[in-house]
């Protein structure tokens, strides 16, 4: 016997997406403040053992916005906190793979656009020609990878969601 969909059944599963994207986006908001700030601490105290200097994002931020520093960190903290993790609740169905490799593959985006668009709009060069080169490429892959797993880790372990999701 074939079953048809009713509109009844097309707002439970919609409202149960929703639901779900609503609890997953807070987890994943609460793993983008442990990603900024662990992306930020790399940035600012790895990165010069690799490249001799810290790459200071939120300084790049100002920059670019032709702000103060206090509001670059801003911006930051918001696209990392609240933009990105949104992107991510709406994208990671589309990515491959399972949890951790759809949080790299996030985050490898974010890179690609961070080190092509970005760098160059803040006088950097492009893939961070002018600030150390490959060195520092490395530096922000690295940053962004870590980014991305704790994203992830924190949108799938933290405050688990009521339903049976894994």
């Amino acid at each position: 016997m074939k079953r048809y969909i009713t509109a009844t059944d097309r707002f439970d599963r919609d409202s149960q997406v929703a639901t779900e994207v609503k609890r997953g986006y807070f987890r994943a908001a609460l793993g983008g403040l442990v990603g900024v700030v662990a992306f930020s601490g790399l940035m600012r105290f790895v990165a010069p053992t690799m490249i001799g200097h810290p790459m200071d994002v939120p300084a790049m931020v100002a920059h670019i916005s032709g702000a103060p520093l206090m509001v670059g960190m801003l911006i930051h903290l918001f696209l990392g906190v609240l933009v990105f993790p949104f992107v991510y609740i709406l994208v990671r169905r589309f990515l491959p793979g399972p949890a951790v490799i759809k949080g790299m593959i996030f985050a490898f985006g974010l890179f690609i656009v961070a080190e092509s668009v970005v760098m160059p709009m803040a006088g950097n060069g492009f893939w961070s020609a002018d600030i150390g080169g490959m060195k520092a490429v490395m530096a922000a892959f690295i940053g962004h990878m870590v980014y991305g797993v704790l994203l992830v880790e924190f949108e799938r372990n933290i405050l688990p969601a009521r339903s049976s999701r894994k």
